[in-house]
């Protein structure tokens, strides 16, 4: 019992020690074992009193024990026993134990004694082999890792605290002499780039973690670094480091401004190409466009890359392309497009007559990685080709006209001509007596009914050279050339139950829609025109409808517009109407409606 403390508070406190206790004499005989540290060793605590301490050690540590011991007693102090050295104890079964052991000498009436207080740390001993095998590994990783790993310390100048031999190998500067010198890393970025090392150091968070940096190599080259960056900070949330792994990219930074400037000199080609040429990436965004395809309105100027296909997009008879339609993403899902003709309705600009190709790109699995597309403007083409109908047409009717002259001859000829010469002779009278004119009139209509009578069988079988009997052919040529030659926007509607009508209402419905159209190429100045044949109600209606200046229906109907009193004519022949609405600023709607049955 140590002097001065009652036995029942010793025994006590003995106890219930959080360590094992063993109390050694000068010749290191246990004297004492709390239960905490007998069960450590896997005795009782009455097997180990009176036994030497060397027995708690494993055999080969008893005999350096013994004169460690020795040499304590005769300096005794309180201290940890091994200090800086891996303390191992013995369990009854043979098993090593990792222990710390603190040792306090104490005099008492028996003579000096040791308190050793033993502390079990096998977990703790695992958890430091672990970690120590841990940075073992990381430090054979970044001492053999081709890329520079590095601690850094905030201030001026920042502080490397740990840096990878590779830098000797990419810089040229071996990692003590960053360490010896705070001022050479800050004297080896480029100078261009101190503002990015400065946000490195003061938010790393707002370059996302991420920066591109120059240094400067000991024998003066300039070198492209791609930072990976991680922020350490305080429990206050103190910038304290940063730790980054920094990868030599400058052969990277070359290919890439290698292939801008090739990427340059193809767009510098391609602009010379007359046709429009795109390239799409798989997500059906513009990559690459010459100069003919922002002319020609395919996208908007100055957005490339980045953009989308841009205007909207039609066959040539005025059916709208849908999304999926169009040749970029038919492409793009694998299909090869080749010569479809379309017309594209930019956001600015004019429509155009297009004849497109387009086909997948692939990658070296076979992925489709994206589409090139070709756009050749016919709109010229078709422009020519509208004459050349119209050129041919006239020289059909001019044919017409010759063979009419030879079959009618001289008898309706002269019929005719005395018609007209009986109308010539009497016309003042329209001015000065009109009601002695009547009888003359009712004279030339029975003579032009005769001449009617005779010459219908010569033009019972004659059309237009366009019109072939078709209607809705006819009206997309129609709507066509009103795009193509004369650069109207045009739409044109087909029902898809039109009924099969006879040649007569064929015909008739085919030279209104023609007189109407040619009437707003004349005098409209429309921005678009929309054409629609429907049914309904046992009536077939044709309906054009445009958006120009419109005019007086009633003062054109009653004035000399011969035009608009054929298209009434026409429709009235064939058992239908014709309803003719306009005013000025307000566009003109021609509508003509004739029988689904022919009554």
């Amino acid at each position: 019992m140590m002097r001065g403390v009652p036995a029942e508070t010793f025994a006590h406190l003995f106890e219930a020690s959080p360590d094992g206790i063993v109390i050694v004499d000068g010749a290191g005989t246990i004297q004492a074992v709390n239960g905490r540290a007998a069960a450590l060793f896997g005795y009782a605590a009455a097997d180990l009193v009176g036994e030497s301490i060397e027995r708690l050690l494993p055999a080969a540590h008893r005999a350096a024990h013994v004169e460690t011991r020795t040499a304590y007693a005769q300096h005794p102090s309180v201290r940890p026993m091994g200090a800086g050295r891996r303390l191992e104890g013995r369990h009854r079964d043979g098993r090593v134990l990792p222990v710390e052991i603190s040792l306090s000498p104490v005099e008492t009436d028996a003579g000096p004694l040791v308190i050793a207080a033993v502390r079990d740390v096998t977990a703790q001993r695992a958890i430091e082999d672990r970690l120590r095998a841990s940075e073992e590994r990381f430090r054979v990783l970044a001492e053999h890792a081709r890329d520079i790993i590095y601690r850094l310390r905030p201030g001026d100048p920042p502080r490397v605290e740990y840096v990878s031999p590779a830098v000797t190998t990419l810089v040229g500067f071996t990692p003590e002499e960053f360490y010896a010198n705070p001022r050479l890393l800050p004297g080896r970025v480029h100078p261009d780039d101190h503002r990015i090392l400065a946000a490195m150091l003061a938010a790393p968070e707002s370059l996302n973690n991420e920066a591109l940096l120059r240094l400067i190599t000991r024998d003066g080259q300039t070198r492209w670094f791609e930072q990976r960056i991680s922020a350490l900070r305080d429990a206050q949330g103190r910038l304290t480091g940063i730790d980054g792994v920094a990868r030599d990219v400058t052969d990277r930074v070359a290919a890439r401004e290698a292939l801008a400037e090739r990427n340059r000199q193809l767009q510098a080609v391609l602009d010379q190409a007359a046709d429009g040429i795109v390239v799409l990436d798989a997500a059906g965004s513009v990559i690459l466009a010459n100069a003919a395809a922002q002319r020609l309105g395919a996208l908007q100027p100055g957005t490339v890359p980045g953009a989308r296909l841009s205007g909207r997009m039609t066959t040539r008879d005025g059916a709208p392309l849908t999304n999926g339609d169009r040749p970029g993403p038919r492409a793009l899902r694998g299909e090869a497009v080749r010569g479809l003709e379309v017309c594209l309705f930019p956001t600015e600009g004019p429509p155009r007559d297009l004849l497109v190709s387009a086909a997948p790109l692939r990658g070296p699995n076979a992925a489709i990685t994206g589409a090139v597309l070709t756009l050749a403007d016919i709109t010229g083409l078709r422009t020519l080709e509208a004459e050349r109908r119209q050129l041919l047409t006239e020289t059909e009717m001019r044919r017409d006209r010759e063979r009419i002259a030879m079959d009618l001859h001289d008898g309706v000829m002269q019929a005719i001509y005395g018609v007209s010469l009986t109308l010539r002779n009497h016309a003042p009278l329209l001015e000065t007596d009109p009601p002695a004119l009547r009888p003359h009139l009712d004279w030339a209509v029975e003579e032009l009914g005769g001449v009617v009578r005779d010459i219908r069988s010569y033009v019972q079988g004659l059309r237009p050279g366009r019109f072939q009997g078709n209607l809705a052919a006819a009206l997309g040529g129609i709507a066509g050339d009103l795009r193509t030659a004369f650069q109207i926007p045009t739409t044109l509607s087909l029902a898809a139950d039109l009924p099969l009508l006879d040649d007569a209402r064929t015909s008739a419905l085919f030279h209104i829609a023609a007189e109407a159209c040619h009437n707003i190429r004349r005098h409209a100045h429309a921005r678009s025109v929309r054409l629609s044949l429907a049914c309904s109600g046992g009536t077939v209606c044709l309906r054009v409808e445009d958006d120009g200046r419109g005019f007086d229906p009633q003062a054109a109907l009653g004035g000399a517009h011969m035009g608009l009193t054929n298209m009434q004519t026409r429709a009235a022949a064939v058992g239908g109407t014709l309803r003719l609405t306009s005013a000025a600023g307000k566009g003109t709607v021609v509508e003509a409606r004739v029988p689904a049955d022919g009554r």
